[in-house]
């Protein structure tokens, strides 16, 4: 939805109308904007990236990103949102919203593999990133909602130091991490210990991982292994 954005001076228009104020000018400097929507049951998420000091050859270009939530009622800024998080998912509930990350910018060039999960309330507006509720787990990965309750993989992503290094993917403690759901109060449910591979929510409500390496799906709920058969 890049074509509903425009940029005038500092502002940010949508639609015409201006959504946010005050952008750096650093960051408005022969600058192009690329925009996604996403939606929920009722809403809409828009994810803004902004590409400034555009006549630097690519993959140098540096760039940023502003998340807003458009309702009936407008269009505002998550102001808790991390500009270096890649917006990756969105799900709404009836009391809340959930932004997920699948990444996070740390160089023109580079970025981690750090996912980060931002609730935001419906009733009063709080914004909270989950991850800091979790000090075992640094990374937050979304898989996806059943039931009002959020599936997550929890890593505990390793230290400090391993946060701005862009070649750095994870650290996980196979006991400790593993998968997990989160519910209406943000208290997490484990579901099973740490198993590689690609996790998926089914439309049964349970949650599997797929393993490519060893041919094998691994439902994790009722902690049975699948293996898939062989092709004559």
């Amino acid at each position: 939805v890049s074509e509903a954005f425009a940029l005038n001076g500092t502002q940010l228009l949508y639609q015409g109308e201006v959504i946010l104020s005050g952008i750096p000018e650093t960051y408005t400097e022969k600058t192009s904007i690329l925009a996604d929507r996403f939606s929920g049951e009722n809403s809409h998420l828009l994810a803004v990236k902004l590409h400034y000091n555009t006549a630097i050859p690519a993959p140098y270009t540096p760039y940023v990103w502003y998340v807003f939530l458009e309702t009936k009622d407008g269009v505002q800024q998550i102001r808790q949102w991390n500009e270096a998080d890649f917006l990756s998912g969105f799900y709404e509930t009836e009391n809340a919203y959930y932004l997920c990350s699948s990444a996070r910018h740390v160089t023109s060039r580079f970025s981690n593999s750090l996912h980060t999960i931002l609730k935001m309330d419906k009733n009063s507006g709080q914004e909270t990133v989950l991850n800091d509720l979790y000090s075992q787990y640094r990374s937050l990965e979304a898989i996806g909602m059943d039931d009002d309750k959020l599936y997550v993989r929890a890593i505990y992503f390793g230290e400090e130091d391993d946060l701005q290094n862009p070649m750095f993917s994870s650290k996980v403690n196979p006991i400790q991490d593993g998968y997990f759901y989160i519910d209406s109060e943000n208290k997490l449910h484990k579901v099973h210990d740490y198993v590689d591979g690609e996790p998926f929510l089914a439309s049964n409500g349970k949650l599997y991982v797929y393993s490519a390496d060893r041919l094998r799906v691994t439902n994790l709920t009722d902690h049975k292994q699948i293996p898939l058969a062989s092709a004559d």
